[in-house]
């Protein structure tokens, strides 16, 4: 399953999502206007998103690490990554998009990755995240499971806050289908 990603013109979006012929407009612009870009992203994939979550899942009520680290991390994964209650900030276009990102929300989400440190749940991920969710992170990396956190959860994460960052800077909303 893939993940496809559009930078956005957020009041365009807006605007066009009322009139209810959001998804029109999409495919007949395509690259040709400057409101909408399609965004190529590294190694994302449904299976991938899905397996990320999980992992979070598994760590994130984590008891060992500092709370100001954790809160940022939660901060963070648990509106963006997560596999339940969608980051959803255009409403009513569930239908649509698995994720809708307003650059309002990315630079709330950016804000709250500076500094980001997930390095200190690499044992919390080793001793708790479920053998196969390993297995599955690590055919995104080397195929090792004992280097699926640095390999597959990481740059999978670092993925999405560059993506935040980017959206941010350029006052820009982002909208993803997850096919």
């Amino acid at each position: 399953m893939e993940v496809t990603a559009f930078l956005v013109d957020w009041n365009e979006v807006v605007k066009r999502h009322k009139d209810g012929r959001l998804e029109e407009y999409m495919v007949a612009a395509g690259d040709k206007e400057d409101w909408i870009k399609e965004l190529s992203l590294h190694s994302m994939s449904n299976n991938h998103y899905c397996a990320v979550a999980e992992a979070w899942e598994s760590i994130r009520g984590a008891k060992n690490i500092p709370q100001p680290k954790a809160a940022k991390a939660k901060e963070f994964m648990n509106r963006l990554i997560t596999l339940q209650n969608y980051l959803m900030d255009l409403r009513g276009a569930a239908d649509l998009f698995s994720l809708t990102i307003s650059p309002t929300t990315a630079a709330k989400l950016t804000k709250a990755a500076a500094g980001l440190d997930f390095a200190v749940y690499k044992d919390t991920y080793y001793a708790k995240c479920p053998e196969d969710t390993k297995e599955e992170l690590a055919e995104y990396g080397n195929g090792k499971p004992e280097r699926s956190f640095e390999k597959g959860f990481l740059p999978y994460v670092k993925s999405w806050v560059d993506l935040m960052a980017s959206a941010a800077k350029k006052e820009k909303g982002i909208l993803v289908a997850m096919d």
